[in-house]
């Protein structure tokens, strides 16, 4: 709105109030402030990557990781397009990548979780997260690394070019469910591995970030069984016959026997 100074003239003090408290309804942002109007309008999840260096490397390779692992992925922010560009471009299991320097974070207030250390130098509760993500990698790191992919298969619905686990070399069947009530699909992808020996090894995934899911394994041949991977002690334990479990985002590596 823009207003002449001789446009004012005669307004009554009553009006100028009513029109001052209309105008409050509608904060000004600043320049800093764009990822805060776009969080107010972009649906699904906005992961929001700062630092000195690399910030531009890491919004991109993360973005390509996840579109590989089948999520649907918008990328921008300080990468080169605009968040609020996105919005329209969203749905609730988006996942929007954003480059974004320290300032604008510190201008978002209600949608921002902080990162494990936040800009003072504290220990966020993210941190706690990660470490004891980083110890399950540490145990698993040893198997994972003598390994090399032989495919990926989606349960549905099927992202573009994907294969279905009915297309796996290993696996039979899957009976998976969520515990919500009123039932929510299950969502979930098998990785399958080889090592240098010819072993064969494969993981499951809960695609879901919302929802634990139970499942149970069945396998093409009847003679083979699963062997768990623990990612606490990285030591093989035997799986038993009953119904297993994985956390939102959860994955669990088996060898098979």
């Amino acid at each position: 709105m823009n207003f002449k100074p001789d446009e004012l003239a005669g307004t009554t003090t009553d009006a100028l109030q009513l029109f001052l408290n209309e105008l409050r309804k509608y904060p000004l942002l600043s320049k800093d402030e764009e990822i805060e109007l776009a969080a107010r309008f972009l649906r699904g999840r906005l992961l929001a990557i700062t630092g000195s260096n690399g910030k531009t490397t890491t919004t991109l390779l993360t973005g390509h990781i996840l579109r590989e692992a089948g999520r649907r992925v918008l990328v921008g922010g300080n990468v080169g397009t605009p968040l609020i560009s996105l919005a329209e471009q969203s749905d609730e299991e988006t996942l929007t990548v954003a480059e974004v320097s320290s300032f604008q974070l510190e201008a978002v207030a209600d949608h921002f979780r902080p990162a494990p250390i936040e800009q003072f130098g504290h220990r966020a509760p993210t941190w706690y997260l990660l470490r004891h993500l980083n110890d399950q990698i540490r145990e698993l790191a040893p198997w994972l690394i003598k390994l090399h992919s032989t495919g990926v298969y989606h349960s549905a619905p099927l992202p573009k070019v994907a294969k279905p686990v009915a297309d796996s070399r290993l696996v039979k069947q899957i009976l998976a469910a969520t515990y919500q009530s009123p039932p929510v699909p299950a969502e979930y992808l098998i990785g399958e591995f080889k090592d240098a020996e010819g072993h064969s090894f494969l993981m499951i995934v809960n695609k879901s970030l919302n929802y634990s899911i139970r499942y149970v394994i069945r396998l093409k041949q009847p003679k083979e069984h699963l062997v768990e991977i623990s990612p606490y002690t990285g030591k093989e334990l035997p799986v038993g016959v009953g119904v297993s479990w994985l956390a939102p985002g959860g994955g669990t590596l088996f060898e098979v026997k």
